[in-house]
């Protein structure tokens, strides 16, 4: 009985120890990784560019947030009252007048929606601005051309340095851009290190936006 017990005991604490090592692991493989995603951040803060002011940057799974003041996140086709401006700027389009329900409202509100094959941007004129305002987007092809040159087919790193003068290799496959104003984010969506798709999500309230 005794050497029974005694064996018993020799067991528990074997294995106590291999639980208690097996721990240690993890803590420090997750400390690891919270060492790395905060040396990581430092760099691009360090590396930022002025003109965008970058007061906060997130890492989330595989995403990377960015809150910015960035004037391409409001007019990524530059600041347009007339919507033909922006139309020089998208190839093989097809352009249509709709017009969405204002939500809560009797009224609606005319709207500009340009497709392409695999694409839909929608804009409306804001009688606050003047200007041709971006509803939402959906862009999957290189048929949009941006002022600062962000298109679909560009590396992560060709968009990254547009935010950043030196940015460090960045393994995340979304880049969120998020307005410091609030009202619109951008999504920039990777695969193999090649842009897929360009989301653009406001908080219009348009029926069906």
């Amino acid at each position: 009985m005794k050497s029974g017990a005694l064996a018993i005991l020799m067991l528990s604490a074997l294995f106590s120890c291999k639980q208690k090592a097996q721990n240690d692991i993890k803590i420090a493989v997750d400390t690891a990784i919270k060492t790395d995603t905060a040396s990581l951040r430092k760099l691009l803060e360090n590396s930022q560019k002025q003109d965008v002011e970058i007061p906060e940057m997130l890492f989330n799974a595989d995403t990377l947030k960015i809150v910015t003041g960035i004037s391409h996140l409001y007019y990524p086709f530059g600041r347009h009252g007339n919507i033909q401006e922006i139309k020089k700027a998208i190839t093989n389009k097809v352009v249509k007048d709709i017009h969405l329900s204002n939500i809560g409202a009797q009224d609606s509100t005319s709207i500009t929606q340009i497709t392409t094959s695999k694409s839909i941007v929608k804009f409306y004129k804001s009688d606050e601005t003047n200007y041709q305002e971006i509803i939402s987007a959906d862009i999957r092809d290189s048929n949009f051309h941006f002022l600062n040159n962000i298109r679909v087919g560009m590396s992560k790193d060709e968009l990254l340095k547009i935010l950043f003068n030196k940015p460090p290799a960045v393994t995340v496959n979304t880049i969120k851009l998020i307005s410091i104003l609030d009202g619109i984010q951008h999504y920039y969506i990777f695969k193999d290190d090649k842009l897929i798709e360009i989301k653009m999500v406001t908080d219009y309230m348009f029926e069906g936006k």
